[in-house]
């Protein structure tokens, strides 16, 4: 096809033509809305998971007016560059303990003072 419209229109017939079909309605509002949401916590908005889920994003829409499917929300994370994963319910096996965690934010602290000379 891109060679058929390449010999029909040159390098212009190359560039992304507008999809067929009706236009999205509730798309663009999502996303307007998704990057305003997205750079706060769900927990200042009275959510109390430290992170978005789709759940709570479709909840957060459904009390703003806009009844929103996952496959919508999905859509409009990965056109705004995000990239959606489920949170898992388990640490992995290889995650730090409390004890090695703490150990390494004293060495950069500690790594950082000797820097600015404190």
């Amino acid at each position: 096809m891109w060679i058929k419209r390449y010999v029909n229109e040159g390098i212009s017939g190359l560039k992304n033509q507008k999809q067929p079909g009706r236009p999205a309605k509730k798309a663009p509002i999502i996303e307007l809305q998704l990057e305003v949401l997205l750079d706060k916590s769900p927990q200042e908005y009275g959510y109390q998971e430290a992170g978005w889920q789709l759940n709570i994003l479709r909840d957060w829409f459904s009390k703003k007016g806009v009844q929103a499917c996952d496959n919508t929300l999905v859509k409009s994370l990965n056109k705004l560059g995000f990239v959606y994963k489920r949170f898992s319910k388990t640490l992995p096996e290889n995650s730090p303990s409390s004890t090695e965690k703490k150990q390494r934010i004293a060495e950069i602290v500690e790594g950082i003072g000797k820097d600015t000379g404190r």
